[in-house]
């Protein structure tokens, strides 16, 4: 009778505190006891992804052992960027990684630093905008793929300033007698 209630809502949902009865994703990542230990791990790590040396900002299970989604063995958790936690668990043609390699491929670390070239740069909309391959981008890369992006924004006005300074001088010299 109450699980009949509960299901037409009559009745408010138990709340699971067992972490081994819970949805992974629809319960346990957004309970209260997550976010609490994903807090102290990413204080633990500095905030620094664990994989690139950029800055995490995810927290990765290397293992889902009861130990560790209680919170009892931080020592299997990671902080991650987003991108190198998208290379962990993806191949690069975006099919899911077999669960045998995550361990490997996070304990290889993503030491990439190659960015996509920037392309045109438009002074009316200085907004970075944020290219689709940035998923598999690590922080490290993403962080120099905006510097080189500020610096092409930087060297264009350069540009644009000279040029005016030559037509000034140009003007200049033509209307001297």
């Amino acid at each position: 009778m109450f699980r009949e209630l509960r299901e037409k809502g009559a009745l408010p949902k138990r709340r699971i505190t067992d972490v081994a009865q819970m949805d992974y994703h629809d319960q346990y990542l957004k309970s209260a006891k997550w976010k609490r230990i994903k807090k102290r791990v990413m204080e633990r790590d500095g905030g620094l992804c664990q994989s690139c040396g950029g800055r995490g900002s995810t927290v990765h299970h290397r293992s889902y052992e009861r130990d560790v989604l209680e919170g009892r063995n931080d020592a299997m958790l990671a902080t991650v960027c987003n991108g190198c936690h998208n290379i962990i668990h993806f191949l690069d043609d975006g099919q899911r990684r077999p669960e045998a390699e995550w361990d490997a491929v996070f304990l290889l670390g993503q030491h990439q630093t190659d960015i996509p070239a920037i392309g045109k740069v438009d002074l009316r909309n200085l907004k970075i905008v944020d290219r689709p391959d940035l998923t598999r981008m690590t922080a490290v890369q993403i962080e120099l793929y905006r510097k080189a992006h500020l610096r092409a924004i930087a060297d264009k006005r350069e540009a644009g300033r000279l040029a005016a300074e030559r037509k000034t001088t140009r003007k200049e010299s033509a209307s001297d007698p």
